[in-house]
């Protein structure tokens, strides 16, 4: 996959790497140059309030500091959004030039709940959405998703307060593949609760099993389908990627969850065009492609 992925990251980073990294060191040069200009306003607006007062500081530096994060965020905004359609962008149509992106739509939290992945949370948000074609009657939708859970803390003096915490922040997705039925097939991170449940198919691979449970209802269906060459492919995916993943197959369908973070935010401190960056985004992109082949291959 590497070899595929090298001519690409060649034409990205010709085409639009400088741009963005030019883009990225101007960003962080005017952060730092307000960030100083705000302590030099502040001394300034000290010495004026000895004279003048405390209200008079309270007031000067609220609009400032107002300003001056106002400022900031622009900055930040229109960094991402240039990021986002130069890089990911980019980057999609040269996987596939008939996949579809749209930075403000995400998939839907029907499907998130049909997947069964997460039982309870309070605000669901989604963003970054990938879509496209496998095949004839087969597709594939993909998209950052952050799930927050609000928590109601009691302290000693019985003040109740709402914590607002993230529960899942990540890439989800489904394949949508014609043709077939799976009997709900469940690749988990590897975890010692579940390491005894009767539902446990034992997998042959030592590597595969230092990072996945699998659980079925139907030993025979989920042996056919993660074959050696399967679980060999998702391991991969996993040693790629470095981040815990979640895999359902049942139906027609094939759920996926990876806990990646904010993936597709542009980097700030980091070098925004980096092989290693990129080949991440090239391989979760592909993850629709790959479950797509190794259910195909075994139940057609």
């Amino acid at each position: 996959m590497k070899s595929d992925f090298n001519e690409i990251f060649d034409k990205i980073y010709t085409q639009n790497g400088e741009k963005i990294e030019k883009m990225r060191k101007n960003m962080i040069f005017k952060k730092i140059i307000w960030f100083l200009t705000c302590i030099l306003v502040f001394i300034g607006i000290i010495t004026i309030g000895i004279k003048y007062g405390k209200i008079i500081i309270f007031l000067i530096f609220s609009i400032f500091l107002l300003f001056m994060i106002l400022y900031i965020m622009d900055l930040s905004n229109k960094y991402t959004k240039e990021y986002k359609k130069e890089i990911i962008k980019s980057l999609i149509n040269e996987i596939d030039s008939t996949y579809e992106y749209s930075v403000k739509k995400g998939v839907t939290v029907s499907e998130y709940i049909k997947s069964g992945f997460e039982k309870r949370w309070d605000k669901y948000c989604s963003e970054d959405y990938i879509s496209g074609k496998l095949d004839e009657n087969s597709s594939f939708e993909m998209s950052q998703v952050k799930t927050i859970i609000t928590n109601m803390y009691t302290d000693d003096k019985g003040n109740i307060s709402r914590v607002n915490e993230t529960s899942f922040i990540g890439v989800f997705g489904i394949v949508d593949i014609m043709g077939v039925f799976l009997d709900d097939i469940k690749i988990y991170p590897n975890s010692m609760i579940r390491k005894y449940k009767d539902s446990r198919v034992e997998m042959e691979s030592t590597e595969f099993e230092k990072y996945f449970d699998v659980f079925a209802n139907n030993r025979i269906n989920a042996m056919e389908v993660l074959t050696p060459e399967a679980i060999e492919k998702i391991t991969e995916i996993r040693n790629i990627l470095k981040d815990s993943i979640c895999i359902r197959m049942i139906g027609n369908k094939v759920y996926f969850r990876i806990s990646c973070g904010d993936i597709f935010e542009a980097p700030t401190f980091k070098k925004g065009v980096s092989f290693d960056l990129l080949y991440k985004y090239f391989s979760l992109i592909n993850i629709p492609k790959d479950l797509y082949k190794i259910v195909k291959e075994t139940m057609i």
